[in-house]
Order: structure tokens, then sequence, then C-alpha cells
């Protein structure tokens, strides 16, 4: 099952946490890994720092907590670096480190805590009254970070605002900007919120996934318009790969639906077309009809006729011989007096 973090171990006593992705199980698509499992990895770790990389548009806010109070009690030091953005619980999350970071083009977005509900008055209400509580929760986390007032934490939230670096900073719930960088935002979950900038829809990513170590990002490049086939092969191998599997499976397919076409007529022209790697059945269909119907080889005469015919055109009178005659003689009888016949014209002529 595919997970939504990745938790490494470094060599002395480090370890990188990337968070790229929703946070929490989907139970509609019942993809991702629930935070369970998240806090038994991070538990499982031995080390003094931890560098948290986020860029997620938040997700289950239950989940959130359980990795922002887990994150909260590590014992290693914790530094934040919000890649891309930390928007919804991803953003309480981004509040457990000792530092945060954002580059200069990254986001924080901070909102009421939302869900689905279906059912009677009584089930509206205890589920509006389940998220006033959760709320309390989240901006006690922002709280813990920014040091702002409540009442000043519930404002913004209710506003579902959007801070850009500058304004993270500001308000406290960052430490530090940082250069810019390659930030994807074009998360689908960004659309179901009330405000989101356009241009989140716009910006380039470079993932890890997507960027390998000494690679290019290919965002980079197609805005440059060099992309070549040595960059795929070098930066892309698995693209690579798949355009190769293709174009060797319809070159196998091209060339033997050419070559049952071609095969009643193999003129050179025809067989320049087969190995041209270009042409495709429907050019050798065309070349076909256009070269017209071909003329059948003359059939090779038997030794019987070949001998027949030296003998005639020595002048001497040779019984008449056609093709039915040579192909039906079968036994020796027939075969004796067939050749007799032979003879006697041979002796008429000397």
């Amino acid at each position: 099952m595919k997970k939504w973090y990745r938790i490494e171990a470094l060599a002395e006593r480090e370890a990188d946490i990337l968070i790229y992705e929703q946070i929490g199980k989907d139970y509609w698509s019942e993809t991702g890994i629930g935070a369970k499992e998240f806090v038994e990895e991070l538990n499982a770790l031995d080390v003094d720092k931890i560098t948290l990389r986020i860029n997620s548009p938040g997700g289950n806010v239950f989940e959130g907590h359980v990795i922002y109070n887990a994150l909260r009690a590590n014992k290693a030091r914790i530094d934040v670096h919000i890649d891309g953005i930390a928007a919804s619980i991803a953003s309480e999350i981004a509040m457990a480190g000792d530092t945060v970071n954002i580059p200069e083009n990254g986001m924080i977005m901070i909102h009421d805590p939302s869900c689905g509900e279906w059912g009677t008055a009584v089930d509206m209400r205890k589920t509006a009254e389940t998220l006033d509580k959760l709320k309390v929760g989240i901006i006690a986390s922002y709280r813990q970070k920014t040091g702002l007032d409540e009442t000043v934490l519930g404002e913004m939230m209710a506003e579902e605002k959007w801070m850009t670096a500058a304004e993270a900073v500001e308000h406290g719930f960052a430490d530090a900007i940082t250069d810019p960088v390659l930030a994807q935002a074009n998360f689908k979950q960004l659309k179901n919120f009330r405000n989101t900038p356009e241009r989140l829809f716009s910006n380039r990513a470079a993932l890890p996934e997507q960027q390998p170590s000494g690679g290019t990002d290919m965002a980079d490049q197609t805005d440059k318009n060099e992309i070549t086939p040595d960059f795929i092969r070098a930066n892309h191998p698995t693209i690579a790969q798949a355009f190769i599997d293709e174009g060797a499976t319809g070159e196998r397919e091209r060339i033997k639906g050419v070559m049952d076409l071609a095969k009643d007529n193999m003129s050179d022209d025809i067989q320049t077309m087969v190995f041209d790697g270009k042409s495709s059945a429907g050019d050798v269909a065309v070349a076909i009809l256009k070269a017209g119907p071909t003329q059948p080889a003359a059939p090779q005469p038997t030794a019987a006729q070949a001998a027949a015919a030296n003998l005639a055109a020595d002048g001497a009178e040779i019984p008449i011989i056609n093709s039915q005659t040579t192909d039906n003689v079968q036994d020796e009888t027939e075969m004796q007096s067939f050749m007799d016949n032979i003879k006697a014209g041979a002796a008429q002529h000397k």
C-alpha cells in the first residue's frame, strides 16, 4: 500500500522524514497508511536530529493530531522545511518543529476544520460541536509555536488564511525564509478550499521522486525547451524504457502488417518499404495497387519436355508431348512407352 510519507535513517544519528501527500488514509479509495504506522516508524528511530520536509494539502484532522503529538514528544531535534505548502492539518504538523523554514515562494494555510455529515438536525449539531472542539485543539498547537492570542488565531482560521513566507514569519508560524524552490502545490485537494490562490496551480515541482540526485527537473527543462532523448534517458530512465518498449512493439506490428501484404509482391520497391522503418501497411497496400497485378512466372519444363525440345530444335520428329502427358506418367509401363517414343524420334533424326 502506498505511503504518503517516507522515513529514512541517515548516517551520524540523523533521519529525514518526507510528508509529500495528503495526510492519513483515504477512506474513499482505501489508499494510504494511517498515523499509527507513521508513529511506529518514528518511534523506532534512534537519532538526535530529524529533518521533516513537508509539501502537503492536509488531510485527516485526527491523524494530524496524532502525528503532531508524536513529533513533539520525540527526543530528537526537529527541523521543519516547508518545501512547497503546508495547508490545513499539515500546517499543524509543521508547528512540531524546533525550527520552521519556509522558502520565499512557499505558503502556509490555516482554516476551520470541516467535514461532511448526513443525518438529522441532532446529528448536525453534534457534528458542529465536534468541529468546534477540534478547532480548540488546533489553536493550541498554533499558539504553542506562534504565541498569538486564541481569538486572533480563531479569526485567522475562520478567514482561511493563506500566508506567504513573509507573512508566516511575521505571524510566528515560521522562523526563517530560505531560497525559493520549484514548489508543487497543485494538489487536487486544494480546489476544495474557498480562497486558494490561483498561482498555486501553475507552480511546478521538483519532488525527490521526480528529480533524482544530480539530475535536472523536467519542469525546468520544459520551460527552456530543452527536452531531448539524452535528457530523458539520464533523468527519467523509467519513462525512456516505456518509450523504447512501445516503439519496439509498434515496429514489430508494422513489419508484420507490411510482410502480410507484400508476400505476394516482393518487388525491389516493396522490399525497400518493408525495411525502411517508416512505411506502414497502408503505404505498402497503396504501392501494390499502383504496381498492378504481377505476372506469374513461366512454369519450368520437365526433364522429358526439355529433352524433346532439344531434339525438336535439331529437326527430329517428336511425338506431341504436353504438360498433361508428362504430369500423368505414373507407372513403369507408361514411362517405358514414353521413353521409346523419345528414342524413336532420335533414331529418325540420325
